[in-house]
């Protein structure tokens, strides 16, 4: 199914009044069964209209994680980087920032790497949006794979990070997102005690 058609597909399954909801969801069962569901998903996490649409890509692309192509996989953490970069909606990020975190326990610590570079670069940067999209990603990422913490530069480097994001003056989405990021990476290190538990925020 091409990505339009399953943009459309999607589309309607979003309108709550929809007369077609049962037939609808058959046909989205048979396209994700597709070989090529991987890659239309991800194509609409930057191309389809509707944030809502692009919310719903990223989960679907999150739950067909074990089946999707390995040439995806390895794509998968520049796509990301490429629609946190241009995504101005906060539910369709946090879609966004949980498949990416979702990444490491299925293909390991070393997919990180995009991801982790553009941590750097939006925590250190001057851009609310982009710090605050950061720090969550990275609390999220050090919550579903501590293992995170290991294969950084060093825990002190994580550490200096989440600096920018407790200093006085900053929103409180950031102060949030930087407090919950540093509970994950306390909680990841040796002897930092239990694993906080990060949920959706």
């Amino acid at each position: 199914m091409a990505a339009p058609t399953l943009e459309q597909l999607l589309t309607e399954l979003l309108e709550p009044q929809n007369p077609g909801i049962r037939r609808a969801t058959a046909r989205l069962k048979e396209a994700l069964e597709e070989p090529r569901a991987g890659e239309e998903l991800a194509a609409l996490l930057r191309g389809a209209d509707r944030p809502q649409v692009r919310q719903f890509s990223a989960v679907l692309l999150r739950r067909l994680l074990k089946r999707l192509r390995p040439e995806l996989i390895q794509r998968l953490p520049t796509l990301l980087v490429e629609a946190l970069e241009e995504e101005p909606d906060p539910p369709v990020r946090l879609s966004l920032v949980h498949l990416g975190a979702q990444l490491l326990p299925r293909a390991g610590p070393r997919i990180w790497a995009p991801l982790g570079r553009w941590v750097e670069e939006a925590a250190a940067g001057g851009d609310p949006r982009r710090k605050e999209g950061a720090l969550q990603l990275l609390g999220v990422a050090v919550g579903v794979a501590p293992a995170l913490v290991g294969v950084s530069r060093s825990p002190a480097h994580l550490l200096g990070l989440l600096r920018g994001g407790l200093r006085a003056g900053n929103s409180p989405g950031i102060l949030q997102k930087g407090l919950r990021a540093l509970g994950g990476v306390v909680g990841a290190l040796p002897g930092g005690g239990p694993k906080s538990q990060i949920g959706d925020f």
